[in-house]
């Protein structure tokens, strides 16, 4: 058996780590919510839920700088790190995690793109290469997206920042998380909020950057900044109970907005309740063990194939007039199908990905 280094056992523990079960609810209900956004985009029914469900990424965001921290940390006790080599680690297995899933929408897609828009095969060519940047998950770099693989820019600008990032943070993580990305993230923020008074941004251009770049940047270092308090241990000074009600109210708070027509001039305010909501969530004082479990475990791993996936399905069955009921049912119909070809997905990637592994393992027990 070839031993495995150091460096890899440190950038490889988000495979060891334990699964956080509040965490994963919380991935389920707000990439449902934000499945739910989108398909009320298209739609337009009075009484809508879920109408600024767009402010659910700001949750994606803090948890993805928040797990980015926690897995760099690893690293702190280790001597003469090459940092490139490490930052390039990282990345790789980070983009590892969800490319396969990623890979199998864009295939759907393409394939979906020739019956849907009756494009001929010259026709369907051109509009695969238009979206090549999207493919490759560029489009945040001001590149042109293909609408039906619009939500992910969130992967785009995701795998962007933590690119820029990694080093840094492997090389200055404290320095970093403690005084710098509070500072960043403010501004960042700010300049969102001069641009368009809304978190509700993705490719919009300011002419020298996409705001929704600079969302992500500005929120995946506060999840920095969060695991920075997490670490001090200042969180698990507080009562137990205390902490659990104090979860709840912001969680309230944030969905409430969510379903409420309100100034988005609060939004800044609705992110501070996100910052204090995802601390609380990740401290063990305030773990809810019965969360621990093999469903919402489940739960959370679907929460991807959903976010990738319902675009897909929005665009197929709005098509057509809905004539079967008013919008409840119209909007069980869009769920239901979303989770059956999101399970598919995951099913799909999951089983390939231990046929590989297992073949790779027979592999490796006969050298």
């Amino acid at each position: 058996m070839i031993k495995e280094t150091n460096s890899a056992k440190s950038l490889n523990v988000h495979k060891q780590s334990v699964r956080n079960g509040k965490i994963d609810l919380f991935r389920f209900l707000f990439s449902v919510a934000i499945a739910i956004f989108h398909f009320n985009c298209s739609v337009k029914y009075p009484n809508e839920i879920f109408s600024k469900a767009y402010i659910a990424v700001e949750f994606f965001f803090l948890v993805s700088g928040y797990l980015m921290a926690k897995s760099i940390s690893k690293l702190d006790k280790q001597n003469n790190i090459d940092v490139v080599k490490e930052s390039l680690t990282f990345m790789k297995n980070k983009y590892l995690s969800f490319f396969p899933y990623h890979i199998f929408i864009v295939v759907i897609t393409v394939a979906a793109w020739i019956p849907y828009f009756n494009l001929s095969l010259t026709d369907w060519a051109v509009k695969v290469a238009n979206a090549i940047p999207a493919f490759l998950l560029l489009q945040m770099f001001g590149f042109n997206s293909a609408d039906w693989l619009f939500p992910e820019w969130y992967l785009s600008a995701m795998i962007i920042v933590m690119f820029i990032l990694t080093p840094v943070m492997i090389k200055y993580r404290r320095i970093y998380s403690y005084y710098i990305a509070p500072v960043v993230s403010l501004i960042a923020i700010s300049i969102v909020f001069k641009y368009k008074d809304t978190l509700d941004v993705t490719t919009a251009w300011n002419g020298f950057v996409c705001l929704g770049l600079l969302r992500a940047f500005g929120e995946i270092s506060l999840g920095f900044t969060i695991y920075a308090v997490a670490e001090s241990g200042i969180i698990e000074k507080f009562n137990k109970y205390l902490l659990l009600l104090t979860e709840l109210i912001c969680y309230i708070c944030i969905f409430i907005y969510m379903n409420k027509t309100l100034n988005p001039s609060i939004e800044i305010s609705i992110l501070f309740l996100f910052i204090i909501a995802v601390t609380i969530s990740f401290s063990p004082k305030a773990s809810c063990r019965f969360l621990n479990n093999k469903v919402i475990y489940f739960l959370g791993k679907i929460s991807l194939p959903i976010y990738l996936c319902h675009s897909l399905v929005r665009y197929y069955i709005t098509k057509n007039v809905w004539t079967h009921g008013g919008y409840a049912s119209y909007l069980v119909f869009f769920l239901i199908i979303t989770l059956v070809l999101s399970l598919i997905c995951l099913l799909t990637v999951d089983g390939i990905k231990y046929l590989i592994s297992k073949r790779k393992h027979i592999k490796e027990t006969n050298i």
